[in-house]
């Protein structure tokens, strides 16, 4: 049992009774701020690839090979990135393996393997600083490469 002592302020127990409220209202409000943040980088990526897909100049660069991306390659590179979850991510260290996707709208992006089932988004808007997310559920590299290499149907960048 708790005991409480005579003549302690009031202005204690407005902390005490206000504190678990604004610790909760504080999260909430932070958790709304990074949906909002995630969904306006879904909105630019699916500007910048639809753009890539009407002006035919998506451009994947892996392995040292630079592809051009087809439009049903690109729509699904689109699906797969929108269909994950990611979180905001700090950390400078990328991994030395990646994937660098060009739109041809001064929007770039690299896909680098975090770990053995997750990855590190680096998009880069023409007209805003860069956001960099991670993924909370499993993804490869190796899907992302299969999407952008020429036996999935994507031509070499200097053929027409």
């Amino acid at each position: 049992m708790v005991l409480f002592r005579k003549g302690l302020p009031l202005w204690i127990y407005v902390v005490i009774a206000v504190l678990p409220i604004v610790l909760v209202v504080g999260n909430f409000s932070i958790g709304i701020i990074q949906i909002q943040y995630y969904k306006e980088f879904i909105r630019e990526l699916n500007e910048s690839v639809v753009y890539g897909m009407e002006n035919d100049s998506f451009r994947a660069e892996c392995k040292g090979v630079s592809t051009r991306v087809t439009p049903g390659n690109a729509d699904l590179i689109f699906q797969k990135i929108s269909s994950r979850d990611y979180i905001n991510y700090r950390n400078e260290e990328m991994g030395e393996e990646f994937i660098f996707l060009d739109f041809g709208n001064d929007t770039k992006m690299w896909l680098y393997q975090n770990s053995e089932l997750s990855l590190i988004i680096r998009y880069v808007p023409s007209n805003a600083k860069e956001k960099i997310f991670i993924t909370k559920r499993p993804a490869r590299l190796v899907t992302y490469e299969n999407l952008v290499s020429t036996e999935w149907g994507n031509f070499l960048w200097n053929e027409n």
